[in-house]
């Protein structure tokens, strides 16, 4: 199962494979990254691709019909890129990878919080290259037919071009592409041990949400999954741990679409101690209040981490605590408040090595009371197309026509983690994105059907109103 779980991760790097019809050409000149139009109209292209700095965008280049430019002159050193070429007064049917982008030339670092940026959301398809390409021609061509799910562009020797494999049979409407496809369909195939965290109704569709490894991973029933695998799912207890098997659709950020093709209760492995191990088994015991800071992955096992009295206890996925228990810790708040008790087997100065053998949520009851009006979907009044969902565990996801572009913690606090905000005695509503990202709100109005925030410290209003039909 840990040989799963490290293969996830890595396959949160893929989605769908490139379904363009296009040509692929290995290009040993000095133009790195070439694309060359061969349609019948001009295109203007855009282009995605991660550096050290993040996910960065760029545009737009207009290539006209039989022309050719060099978007990216230095040696390519990823095998994935991505890239948007619509036509004037046409659409471009993308493959659903999201970029930040805008009406004139741009370069844009980091593919999250578009809207909020001034930037639009828009969607790219992905270019795959075969290992150790430095240099690639792309080439836009009205009539050239790809398989619509495992083409990668093959290395050639210098100076030649790879011949385009042009598949003759079977018909398109014989291929099978519903729930029953085989493995790898619909994108990377998966497997993953992951807690469910609730399943909701998005624009009149079954979503159900579960989370490993700091990931969102969102199933959906849009005919890739079956629709009773869905209802069953919709059925489970929140926060159980179950093995998920099928398709990676989508990834941004933290947060992917996938299908289910099998799922089931995880059970622990054979050398996992259960959590009912009488106390003192592995060392003194202890019984804490501490704040929960989150999980990480070191050498290949989760690790998650507390805060207590000056202290970081600390929790491994090393035998001695219940695998079960330890992922649902790795679902739980950032920031929130837990009794925690287990025993202690190593520790430093202020460091503590210790099992986990039970928690409970100690979130305070003015908290928890605010926290249950904000649960639900809203919809933004300025966008329609913008939403956003609150959880009772404390946790916001923010969608945009639908598809999830962000999530965050929920807390509750008198000054903001980003220093923007000084301590007032009000109680602030705080999103917290990653390790340093934060946004602070005060909540001006939240009745039954209307939720009003002022985004802190520009003082800028968003409203919201309930979408009691998804609700």
């Amino acid at each position: 199962m840990q040989k799963q779980i490290n293969l996830i991760v890595k396959a949160s790097i893929f989605a769908a494979l490139l379904t363009a019809p296009l040509l692929f050409n290995v290009d040993s000149a000095q133009a790195k990254l070439k694309i060359c139009n061969e349609t019948n109209e001009t295109r203007d292209v855009a282009i995605g691709y991660k550096t050290g700095e993040g996910w960065v965008s760029e545009g737009w280049w207009g290539i006209i019909k039989g022309d050719c430019t060099t978007v990216i002159k230095d040696d390519l050193t990823s095998r994935f890129y991505y890239y948007r070429a619509k036509h004037r007064g046409g659409d471009f049917d993308g493959e659903r990878y999201n970029f930040c982008t805008d009406s004139k030339a741009f370069t844009i670092i980091g593919d999250k919080d578009c809207k909020k940026r001034g930037y639009k959301v828009e969607d790219f398809r992905q270019l795959k290259l075969a290992k150790g390409t430095t240099g690639f021609t792309l080439t836009l061509d009205n009539t050239t037919i790809y398989s619509a799910s495992k083409e990668v562009a093959k290395n050639t020797e210098p100076g030649t071009t790879p011949e385009p494999e042009v598949k003759t049979s079977p018909e398109p409407a014989a291929q099978n592409v519903g729930p029953g496809a085989p493995s790898g369909t619909h994108g990377e195939p998966y497997s993953i041990r992951a807690v469910l965290k609730g399943c909701d109704r998005v624009d009149g569709l079954l979503w159900c949400t579960f989370m490993a490894d700091g990931w969102s991973y969102v199933v959906k029933d849009d005919g890739k999954s079956h629709s009773h695998i869905l209802q069953e799912i919709d059925a489970l207890p929140l926060n159980g741990t179950y093995d998920l098997s099928g398709d990676m659709i989508f990834y941004s950020g933290k947060s992917a679409d996938i299908t289910i093709r099998e799922y089931a209760p995880a059970q622990s492995s054979s050398n996992t101690k259960s959590n009912s191990a009488a106390p003192g088994t592995y060392g003194e015991t202890y019984d804490e209040i501490a704040i929960f800071k989150g999980c990480d992955r070191i050498d290949g096992l989760l690790s998650c981490n507390f805060e207590a009295n000056g202290g970081r206890y600390i929790i491994f996925d090393d035998g001695k605590t219940n695998e079960t228990l330890l992922n649902q810790v790795d679902g739980l708040s950032i920031n929130s408040r837990y009794r925690i008790l287990g025993d202690v087997h190593n520790y430093g100065d202020i460091t503590f090595e210790v099992t986990l053998r039970e928690y409970q949520d100690m979130g305070d009851n003015a908290d928890q009371l605010r926290m249950n009006r904000l649960v639900g979907l809203w919809r933004s009044m300025d966008d329609p197309s913008s939403t956003i969902r609150f959880f009772d565990d404390y946790k916001k996801f923010d969608y945009y026509n639908g598809d999830l572009s962000s999530e965050g913690a929920v807390s509750f606090t008198t000054t903001c983690n980003d220093s923007s905000v000084r301590e007032t005695g009000t109680s602030f509503l705080q999103i917290q994105d990653g390790p340093e990202d934060y946004y602070c709100y005060e909540v001006i109005e939240n009745t039954e059907d209307k939720l009003v925030l002022m985004y802190l410290p520009r003082g800028n209003f968003l409203e919201y109103e309930k979408d009691l039909g998804l609700n």
